[in-house]
C-alpha cells in the first residue's frame, strides 16, 4: 500500500507522527510532501502526475492535512501583510491553491483515493449549506438562520430561549448570542453570521474513520477554581456514538450542486445529545486533533493509520473512559502566582 501524506509546514509534525505509525506496518510505504510547495514543481501530464520527479498517480492513498477551501476571490486579512504590495503575494497564494486543487482532483480522476476529497472541502466551506444538506438527509439539525439583517436576527432570538452563533464560513466555535453581540455583529455592511437554537444536552465531538466512530468525547466547561483549574475536560463516551445509519448518511455524501458522490473517510462531527437523539451542529472533513489529550490523540492517529493501510479502524479503548483535561501551557492561577510574586517585591510589610 503506497501512501502519500500532504501537509503544510505547521502541520508536518502531525503528518510525521502518522507516518511513524504507518511505517510500523510492513504493508505500508509512506512518503511525506510539504504543501508549502518549497522547492516543489508540479506536473500533470498524459502519462502521469508528478511532484518533482515523484509519480503521484502511483500512490494508492493520499491523505491531506491543512488544505481547507477558502474563498479565493478575497485576499486573506493577515496582520503582517503589506497592503501596498499585496497583489503579488495574493496572486501567488491563489495560484498555488488552484494548482494543488487541480492536482488532487486529477489524482482522484486517475483512481487514487484522496482523503479528504477536495469536493468535501468546498462543500463544507459554507456551514449553513452543509447543515441544511444534512437536514434534508433526515439527520437532526437545529433551527438555523444565516443573516446580516438585524431585524431577522432579533426575530430569531425571540423564538428561542438560548441562541448561539458562529461565522457562516470556515472552522469556528459556536458561542452564546446575546443582545450586545447582535448590535456588534449583525449589520448589512458586514458578512452574514450563522445563528442556531441551543439544544439542551451533553456536547459531543465524535471522530469517524472509515465510516465508524472511533472516539466520541463529551465536553465539560472549564473549571475556574484553583487548584482544579483547567480548560474544558473531555470524557470518552462510547455510549454516545452516532448510530450506524447516521454514520452512513454523514460519510456517504453527494454534492448537491453536481450530484457527484464522494465519501468522507475521516471527519469530526459536533453534536448535542438531546432527548430525541443527536442534534448536529458541525461537520469538519479536515479536523484538528493536536489539542486532544495525548492518549486520545495517539488512539485517533492509530485508527487513522489502520484505515489508510487498508485495515478496519479500532475504536478507542474503554481504558480511556476517565475524564481528561485539554492540555494547556498556562492557567490563570499560574499568572496569579506571577502577579503575587511581583507584588511581593514592593510589599514592605513584615
Amino acid at each position: 500500500m503506497k501512501i502519500g501524506l500532504f501537509a503544510p509546514g505547521r502541520f508536518l509534525p502531525q503528518a510525521k507522527t502518522l507516518a511513524t505509525v504507518l511505517r510500523s506496518m510492513p504493508e505500508a510505504s509512506v512518503q511525506l510532501f510539504d504543501l508549502d510547495l518549497t522547492d516543489a514543481k508540479l506536473r500533470i501530464e498524459r502519462d502521469g502526475v508528478f511532484w518533482n520527479d515523484t509519480p503521484l498517480d502511483s500512490l494508492d492513498v493520499v491523505w491531506i492535512r491543512g488544505f481547507p477551501y477558502t474563498n479565493p476571490v478575497l485576499p486573506a486579512a493577515e496582520h503582517d501583510r503589506d497592503w501596498s504590495v499585496w497583489q503579488y503575494d495574493y496572486l501567488a497564494d491563489q495560484q498555488s491553491f488552484s494548482a494543488l486543487l487541480a492536482l488532487f482532483q486529477e489524482l482522484e480522476r486517475r483512481g487514487v483515493r484522496v482523503l479528504p476529497s477536495p469536493r468535501s472541502q468546498w462543500r463544507g466551506f459554507m456551514r449553513f449549506a452543509i447543515l441544511e444538506e444534512l437536514r434534508a438527509a433526515n439527520l437532526r439539525v437545529p433551527p438555523l438562520l444565516s443573516t446580516n439583517d438585524p431585524e431577522q436576527a432579533k426575530a430569531f432570538m425571540e423564538r428561542f430561549e438560548t441562541v448561539v452563533w458562529r461565522p457562516a464560513t470556515g472552522r469556528a466555535a459556536w458561542q452564546r448570542f446575546i443582545e450586545r453581540q447582535r448590535e456588534a455583529l449583525v449589520d448589512p455592511g458586514k458578512p452574514p453570521i450563522l445563528l442556531a437554537n441551543a439544544v439542551a444536552g451533553p456536547m459531543v465531538r465524535s471522530y469517524l474513520v472509515g465510516g465508524q466512530p472511533v472516539l466520541s468525547l463529551e465536553t465539560h466547561p472549564p473549571i475556574h477554581n484553583p487548584p482544579q483549574e483547567s480548560l474544558e475536560v473531555v470524557w470518552n463516551r462510547s455510549d454516545l456514538h452516532l448510530s450506524e445509519s447516521e454514520c452512513i448518511t454523514l460519510t456517504q455524501r453527494s454534492d448537491a450542486t453536481t450530484g457527484l458522490p464522494y465519501t468522507l473517510d475521516w471527519l469530526q462531527v459536533n453534536y448535542v445529545v438531546s432527548e430525541e437523539g443527536p442534534v448536529i451542529y458541525d461537520l469538519d472533513p479536515d479536523p484538528r486533533i493536536d489539542w486532544l489529550p495525548e492518549a486520545h490523540h495517539t488512539a485517533v492517529i492509530e485508527a487513522l493509520a489502520r484505515h489508510l493501510a487498508g485495515h478496519a479502524p479500532v475504536p478507542v479503548s474503554s481504558d480511556l473512559d476517565t475524564p481528561a483535561p485539554r492540555p494547556v501551557m498556562f492557567l490563570r492561577r499560574m499568572l496569579r502566582l506571577l502577579f503575587e510574586f511581583e507584588f511581593s517585591k514592593y510589599n514592605t510589610r513584615a
